[in-house]
């Protein structure tokens, strides 16, 4: 019975080690269409075309751009949101915005197409990862925009990022907040 609970724990030990390099992989987020649906080529962040309604409804299910509020102790706002190329907008107020709980809204294509426009402009695929000063209680920004190789490039914001990083980030707040007004009665 010892010899039996020893080899247990011994097997147990030796495969922690390979769970813990399993979890700490950091590998960017990649986007894989469902293999049910007819081959569609992945959406590229490609400026010169608007972005308007898709040719398949395959392509309408990519999301194009994910932006998140975190909450603080405080009032700040804190949401979900996931932009689709037709301006589909899965939404999830958490906390402190004027619409809360899940709601489908729609995005202008002309405010999509400005948002990925001003993306490409102040060089997002190149921005750092984090950007952060370690203070407590600060609310993070996250940002996702899904790059011509089929990656989401995520920045997360706390503070110190640059100014039109935070000027981009300031205007797909306020376009999201238009659209999530709730309903007049």
């Amino acid at each position: 019975m010892r010899f039996l609970l020893g080899f247990l724990l011994l097997m147990g030990f030796a495969h922690l080690p390979a769970c813990a390099q399993q979890g700490s992989t950091n590998k960017p987020i990649r986007y894989t269409p469902p293999k049910t649906k007819p081959a569609v080529s992945a959406p590229q962040v490609l400026l010169d075309t608007p972005v308007v309604a898709p040719k398949t409804q395959a392509s309408a299910k990519l999301p194009i751009l994910i932006f998140e509020k975190t909450p603080c102790f405080g009032r700040c706002p804190a949401y979900k949101a996931t932009v689709y190329r037709n301006g589909r907008l899965s939404y999830e107020g958490l906390s402190n915005v004027p619409l809360l709980g899940q709601h489908e809204l729609q995005l202008p294509a002309a405010t999509v197409n400005h948002i990925l426009k001003e993306a490409q402009r102040i060089g997002f695929a190149r921005l750092q990862g984090v950007y952060s000063q370690n203070t407590s209680d600060l609310p993070s920004t996250y940002i996702s925009i899904l790059q011509p190789d089929c990656n989401l490039k995520e920045v997360r914001v706390e503070e110190g990022a640059p100014e039109e990083l935070n000027k981009l980030l300031q205007y797909v707040h306020e376009q999201i907040m238009k659209v999530a007004l709730p309903p007049t009665k």
